[in-house]
């Protein structure tokens, strides 16, 4: 047998009155394999933000009046009990000087669109993740003392 070649060897015998000679076939039959080679580059993940969209960089605890909130970036309260409607803000910190400004306000949901706004709530019932959304909880409320003369 030949490497790479597979032989195949038939041998006929005479079997009855149809048969009256041997024969002898012989059938070789080459198998051809063949191999794929892929190149592939390797994969990178970036968790960088997109262009033109800003990452959120505000700190947590973030202080009102008479405040401080726990805030988190891409979160919100949802099934909240709101304090009026939505008030139009151009920074968290406004929308945190609202809220200290609105007696039962605990937090600040503020979304920040094209046209950036907030929603005060009294209580929520649960919290989820939203791009563009930030949380702010209210921690401690604090009472500015007056001062004696």
């Amino acid at each position: 047998m030949i490497v790479g070649s597979l032989g195949l060897f038939v041998l006929g015998a005479s079997a009855g009155p149809c048969r009256p000679t041997d024969t002898t076939t012989t059938v070789i039959t080459d198998l051809t394999t063949a191999t794929a080679t892929a190149t592939t580059a390797p994969v990178t993940t970036s968790s960088a933000v997109p262009e033109g969209e800003p990452a959120c960089s505000i700190e947590s605890p973030q202080y009102g009046p008479t405040g401080e909130y726990e805030v988190y970036c891409d979160s919100f309260a949802g099934s909240t009990t709101p304090i009026g409607g939505i008030y139009l803000s151009n920074s968290l910190s406004e929308c945190l000087d609202h809220c200290d400004e609105s007696p039962g306000c605990v937090g600040v949901n503020y979304i920040t669109t094209n046209v950036p706004y907030c929603t005060i709530w009294s209580s929520a019932g649960r919290f989820g993740e939203l791009k563009g959304v930030i949380l702010a909880k209210r921690v401690v409320a604090t009472t500015l003392e007056p001062t004696a003369p």
